[in-house]
């Protein structure tokens, strides 16, 4: 029996004793996000609980998995921060967990960019991002904004087109405590283009998918420092104006 597969069972036993199941993607096409993937699942009502990456299920490794597993219960199950409204009218704000792999990055990040772009998920130590992020670290640099890649070194990132077609803009962003009120309105600026691009090219058969941006930031807990995660869904622009509230350090309702 193979390493990872004697450490997969440790987990899934591990996953057992607190009520939650160990999945693994079938999926064969090892160009597919999901490829290779795990999830966990509420062993009870078989939801999601943790795995979720763009939309699509199966994006955790075995060693988000642990780290999850090992984690505080409290991070189990992500809560609904704020609603703005129900529906696809609407634009949903929720709290959801960051990977140990963001966490461990990021508070060790020394702190010389505002804005870092994050990849969607890591695979085999390397982060892969979406072609159009490649563009956005370059318009928000063109407009003045500190912004460069979780993973700074070019041979530890990876870049692939698409991601889900069940989410038609899906944006991951750590954003510094120090990042200004100007460097706030290019990042929307930039955010708006992107949502604007999906919506005049939408057909009706896209017309569901949404629009996901997610913003991780820095909280003091006590005397330690934690990464919040946060995820804003919407299928108009106005998800960009609650992910610049967010960014302003306001309440998130509109």
């Amino acid at each position: 029996m193979s390493v990872d597969k004697t450490r997969e069972n440790r987990l899934r036993r591990m996953a057992r004793r607190q009520g939650l199941e160990l999945q693994k993607s079938r999926r064969r096409d090892p160009r597919a996000l999901d490829y290779g993937g795990y999830q966990l699942t509420d062993r009870e009502s078989s939801s999601l609980v943790f795995g979720e990456i763009a939309g699509t299920a199966f994006g955790a490794s075995l060693d988000d998995i642990e780290a999850f597993l090992l984690g505080p219960r409290v991070d189990r199950h992500p809560a609904r921060a704020v609603s703005s409204g129900q529906g696809r009218a609407g634009v949903v704000v929720e709290q959801v967990a960051v990977p140990q792999w963001a966490s461990d990055l990021l508070l060790h990040e020394p702190g010389q960019a505002d804005v870092l772009v994050l990849p969607q998920r890591v695979r085999d130590g390397r982060g892969e991002y979406g072609i159009d992020d490649l563009m956005g670290v370059k318009e928000l640099r063109a407009a003045g904004i500190r912004a460069d890649w979780a993973h700074a070194e070019p041979e530890d990132r990876t870049f692939i087109s698409e991601y889900s077609a069940d989410v038609a803009v899906f944006v991951t962003l750590f954003v510094a405590q120090s990042l200004a009120q100007e460097g706030v309105v290019e990042v929307a600026r930039w955010l708006l283009g992107r949502v604007r691009q999906v919506l005049t090219g939408r057909t009706d058969h896209k017309a569901a998918t949404p629009l996901v941006i997610e913003v991780d930031r820095v909280e003091l807990e006590e005397n330690r420092r934690v990464i919040e995660g946060l995820r804003v869904t919407g299928y108009d622009e106005r998800v960009v104006e609650v992910v610049k509230t967010v960014l302003q350090g306001g309440p998130a309702e509109k």
